[in-house]
């Protein structure tokens, strides 16, 4: 009934984009899939009209942010009204594709931290994820404090590292790489200006994009220069630069397990040499093999090597044993 009420208002013409969005929200909390054409019309609508789907976004982020929170459960940012985040999630597609001004980047991240799986399918999502992967580098900065900014408002992280991780991990939209990435990073580390908490964050992504494993002390030498005069990120990275700690135990057990695996080598060659004596007699003597004496043993030997080379093949598909399995 609700929905027939909805449809017939949504068709007379709605204007206010405040009033749009409270049927949307409608929409979607009832889910009324009698009405599923109205949210997909009403953000292809808008994309004609810039200020309309500007409007449309507003008016969304608005509404998902009634009890916009912090939760020690997974997802970490949840609201009232998250279920809104898919219809939010395609309006930012569309609208990115013509801005990737601050109100489109804030919009998408909150549509995204707020996606749960359970509040329908990911298609939006997913589309809007793609699109965010393809920015820039200094859109693809302005995200990754936008996302900062979000998180840090509703839950304070002090932990450089720990900002960082659930800035760029737990399905965040942000990708960090090299060449796209890491020259923003280093020119915005050697900001002065900046407080040290971020320049902090900034250290921990920087350490992690070197540009080849082989040029670590290198990377992390220069990263030094341009965090000259802050102590505490000098020891950062003159941490990261000690040679990891030996550990003992982790050293008797390699040691250990590289001799068992000799001694498994040197066993398996061994039976690999008796086996092919074994067969060279079977194959050139067989009246011998096979000889009322030696029938019996010869047939159990005959049992034991096939039964044990079969139980191989099911325990392990390494080429060395296909290959061994071959010459037998």
């Amino acid at each position: 009934m609700l929905a027939r009420e909805v449809s017939q208002l949504w068709d007379k013409g709605v204007e206010n984009p405040d009033v749009r969005c409270t049927l949307l929200s409608l929409i979607e909390t009832g889910r009324m899939g009698e009405c599923a054409d109205i949210a997909h019309a009403s953000v292809c609508d808008a994309n004609a009209d810039p200020s309309k789907l500007e409007s449309l976004r507003d008016g969304l982020v608005r509404l998902v942010y009634d009890g916009l929170r912090w939760s020690k459960e997974w997802p970490h940012i949840v609201s009232n009204r998250q279920h809104l985040s898919g219809t939010l999630a395609a309006v930012c597609v569309r609208g990115l594709a013509m801005s990737s001004k601050e109100e489109w980047l804030r919009a998408s991240v909150l549509a995204l931290r707020l996606h749960h799986r359970e509040h329908g399918n990911d298609d939006a999502h997913k589309a809007l994820r793609k699109r965010l992967t393809l920015l820039d580098a200094e859109d693809n900065a302005n995200l990754f404090w936008t996302t900062d900014a979000l998180i840090q408002s509703l839950h304070a992280i002090t932990d450089a590292r720990e900002r960082l991780v659930e800035v760029i991990f737990h399905d965040s939209p942000i990708e960090l790489n090299v060449v796209r990435d890491l020259p923003w990073i280093k020119e915005a580390l050697c900001d002065t200006a900046r407080p040290k908490a971020d320049r902090a964050v900034l250290l921990q992504a920087a350490l992690r994009l070197c540009p080849q494993p082989e040029q670590w002390q290198e990377h992390a030498l220069e990263l030094k220069t341009r965090v000259t005069g802050q102590p505490e990120l000098l020891a950062v990275i003159d941490e990261c630069m000690k040679p990891p700690k030996r550990n003992k135990e982790l050293e008797r057990l390699e040691k250990k397990a590289a001799e068992q695996k000799t001694q498994r080598e040197r066993r398996a060659a061994k039976a690999r040499v008796s086996w092919i004596l074994f067969w060279r007699e079977v194959s050139q003597r067989p009246e011998s093999a096979f000889s009322s004496e030696r029938s019996w043993h010869t047939a159990w030997n005959l049992w034991r090597a096939m039964s044990q080379n079969g139980a191989e093949s099911k325990s392990s598909s390494t080429k060395k044993q296909r290959t061994d399995c071959v010459a037998f």
